[in-house]
């Protein structure tokens, strides 16, 4: 063979293994003679590489065989699999001049993941067998036969090589082209806001206060199941402080910005969206304390990510996906070790924002049935959800005592004692000095004085900073003629309360008796 024939036949076989057996270009040597290859199979990666250079000795061909396994260990992590088959197919005229048959064997990178190489040399005198090797090993049909026939252009290895070298510019694109489909509209839009919310909260009452949250739409759970369900919505746009916002404002713009340009505008409306209301509703179903913020709906983008890279899963791991994977694995352990997160929300975010993105479905990859199974799933884990929430609310001490509340108002006292007494039962917590105050204050209308000062001292007993607690069994034990009782119990709510003429007014006509 002379050597451009050698060229030739190289780069025929890479082109032959892209056309026909779907491999993807990895690398086009310039300056060399040198083509790589990759496809998966399985969970196994293929990668083939192409050197049209000999070796007159087995040592040199040995140090580029080392050369080579450090090459794929280098790029392992931008690879589909873990488990890694290198084909390394030498063309030339001539073998080396010593015994290398050794080398025909199977070797193998010793480490956690190995990586596996199968040796080939194309050489004049034993093209056949080892051409009939590597198919077979590969696992492919027939390939090229050597007729020894030459067509005399020695440009048409070159021709071959640029048409190698236009499918990785093209591959290439078309990765660029995944990231640049839309422009990010609605995540400029939700900054904004976002932004604009917290200063019209912040000059009406505070961000951090519970009252003020509740009054702008925050998640609160005995409001929801009392009709008021547009909070599920509302609650993603408020925040809890400054540094609440502009940690999640901040995520959202690199993510938020990511996502829209992959997925079109249309498409990162639906899955923001949907993905806050899941992280809203798991909120609400684990979780009874009131809530806000954007990062349901964030967590949501991490999955639209996450199901990017089950679509695009060589692409996702060359590029964003390991940096994407490590920030979501933070965050996740962040909300599960850090008092006040809102874990639940974060989770049901991601699950929510994953299955939305499957409905949205990439640009140009519809599924009709993952749509469909996607959508299905959403609507019954909302449900659920949402369900669950209305039963763990309904039987919740807090939900209990607001009922009482009401009941007080409506003054059916006899409905507050038995509606108090269910909450009471139910792990109040921290709900239990109030549960107890308001049973406290209808036995005393239903004229049980007895049991409206154990209530009232329960009450003291569970929390002892309810000024009003004090005040009301002061004026107990002054219908009992305990004036000594009486003094105490109105001291404490004069000195929790200093500013409540009542409680002074009892305080000072007590002090001197």
């Amino acid at each position: 063979m002379a050597e451009y024939e050698d060229r030739d036949m190289m780069y025929r076989l890479a082109k032959h293994l892209v056309d026909e057996y779907y491999f993807q270009v990895l690398f086009v040597g310039d300056d060399s003679d040198e083509v790589w290859l990759e496809k998966r199979v399985g969970k196994k990666t293929q990668i083939i590489r192409f050197y049209g250079e000999g070796f007159d000795w087995k040592n040199y061909m040995k140090q580029d065989i080392a050369k080579v396994f450090q090459r794929v260990k280098a790029i392992r992590r931008l690879l589909a699999n873990k488990l890694i088959e290198i084909h390394n197919v030498y063309v030339a005229a001539n073998s080396p001049l010593d015994d290398w048959s050794i080398l025909k064997q199977p070797m193998q990178l010793n480490e956690n993941k190995p990586i596996i190489m199968y040796l080939y040399y194309l050489d004049k005198a034993d093209f056949e067998n080892e051409l009939d090797r590597f198919a077979k090993t590969l696992h492919v049909g027939k390939l090229l036969e050597n007729d020894g026939s030459s067509d005399g252009n020695e440009m048409h290895s070159d021709s071959i090589k640029q048409e190698l070298q236009q499918a990785l510019r093209q591959q290439a694109a078309n990765e660029e082209k995944v990231f640049t489909f839309g422009k990010p509209i609605f995540t400029y839009l939700f900054l904004a806001i976002n932004i604009i919310v917290f200063v019209l909260m912040e000059l009406n009452g505070g961000s951090q206060q519970t009252a003020n949250l509740i009054r702008f739409g925050a998640k609160e759970n005995i409001h929801i199941i009392d009709g008021q369900w547009w909070r599920l919505l509302t609650s993603m746009f408020l925040h809890i402080g400054f540094l609440h916002l502009f940690m999640n404002m901040l995520v959202l713009y690199y993510l938020g910005t990511t996502v829209e340009k992959m997925y079109g505008s249309l498409r990162f409306f639906v899955i923001y969206i949907l993905a806050g209301i899941g992280g809203a509703i798991a909120s609400f179903a684990f979780n009874m304390n009131v809530s806000a913020g954007a990062s349901g709906a964030i967590f949501g983008l991490f999955g639209a990510l996450l199901c990017f890279g089950l679509y695009h899963r060589q692409i996702f791991l060359r590029t964003i996906g390991q940096n994407i994977i490590f920030l979501l694995l933070i965050n996740l352990i962040y909300g599960f070790f850090v008092p006040g997160v809102d874990v639940q929300a974060h989770i049901g975010g991601l699950a929510t924002g994953f299955l939305a993105a499957m409905i949205t479905q990439m640009p140009g990859r519809v599924k009709a049935f993952h749509q469909a199974s996607a959508s299905m799933l959403v609507l019954v884990l909302i449900s659920a959800f949402y369900l669950y929430g209305v039963q763990q609310t309904e039987h919740s001490a807090a939900y209990a005592w607001e009922q009482t509340n009401q009941l007080v108002k409506e003054q059916k006292y006899e409905a507050v004692v038995k509606k108090a007494t269910e909450g009471l039962k139910n792990e109040p917590g921290e709900m239990k000095s109030l549960l107890l105050f308001n049973r406290g204050y209808a036995h005393s209308a239903l004229q049980q004085t007895d049991q409206a000062i154990a209530d009232y001292e329960a009450s003291i007993q569970a929390n002892p900073d309810i000024a009003e607690s004090h005040y009301n069994l002061a004026l107990l034990y002054l219908d009992r003629f305990e004036t000594d009782k009486a003094k105490t119990a109105a001291k404490k709510a004069h000195e929790l309360a200093p500013k409540n003429s009542d409680f002074k007014n009892l305080y000072e006509r007590l002090k001197d008796k």
